[in-house]
């Protein structure tokens, strides 16, 4: 489910890593379900909601990063691909903007 940016080729958003990446129940390697970060929060990272979403992984988002990188997140599923995590790391240089 990579991508080279936003919808419309131009940046990388927030909204665009919630509902592809993180909240995407088809999408293997979601931070969502049982035991994750939606029900529920883990480490502090809250995925009920896309406010909650954006506000918990921008608040945290060097760690974030760093274990979506070595694997060690999503715990129990695949690893991100190079090109997933090029679209946070992406998302990250652009500012983590809300959008």
């Amino acid at each position: 489910m990579g991508g080279s940016g936003g919808s419309s080729g131009g940046a990388v958003t927030f909204t665009q890593l919630y509902t592809q990446y993180f909240d995407n129940k088809q999408f293997a390697s979601n931070c969502t379900g049982g035991a994750c970060h939606n029900p529920g929060t883990q480490k502090g990272i809250d995925f009920s909601t896309q406010a909650k979403g954006y506000a918990t992984v921008k608040a945290s988002l060097s760690k974030v990063i760093s274990q979506v990188s070595s694997g060690s997140m999503p715990q129990t599923r695949p690893k991100w691909t190079s090109a997933e995590l090029a679209l946070l790391k992406a998302w990250q240089a652009e500012g983590a903007p809300n959008n």
